[in-house]
């Protein structure tokens, strides 16, 4: 389930033209947008899979490496991965991996992938049984 197969839903994915992740992302809920420290900057994630994430750019570049501390909503677990920024896109946004990760970690991100996943399916479904 966290393998892209269908890239059709714009609730779900986040840029998918220049997609090099293999693992399937998520975008945090607006009314819990997940907040960290990249740099001594407060940035906003755009997106994450259990392979990386992205966030606004505020001055940062490519190659630019950091240990995060991450808190996953719906979890009482704080991460702290090594993210290094791959790219930034013309859209001013830094895709990031992350280089070192621990087991417990990316399960920690499976979970909170999935749980999004379920949450976006039944907002879809509820929004079409009002419609129908």
């Amino acid at each position: 389930m966290f393998w892209k197969e269908k890239q059709n839903n714009s609730e779900i994915f986040s840029f998918e033209s220049n997609d090099r992740r293999s693992s399937y992302r998520v975008l945090p809920p607006a009314n819990a947008p997940i907040v960290f420290k990249f740099g001594g900057e407060k940035v906003q994630m755009v997106n994450i899979s259990a392979g990386g994430l992205a966030f606004k750019n505020k001055g940062f570049k490519s190659g630019d490496t950091q240990t995060i501390e991450l808190l996953l909503p719906y979890q009482n677990v704080t991460l702290a991965p090594i993210l290094e920024i791959n790219t930034i896109d013309d859209q001013n946004v830094c895709h990031c991996r992350f280089r070192e990760i621990g087991e417990d970690e990316v399960e920690a991100i499976h979970k909170y992938v999935l749980k999004r996943q379920k949450e976006v399916m039944q907002s879809q479904k509820a929004s079409k049984n009002v419609t129908s």
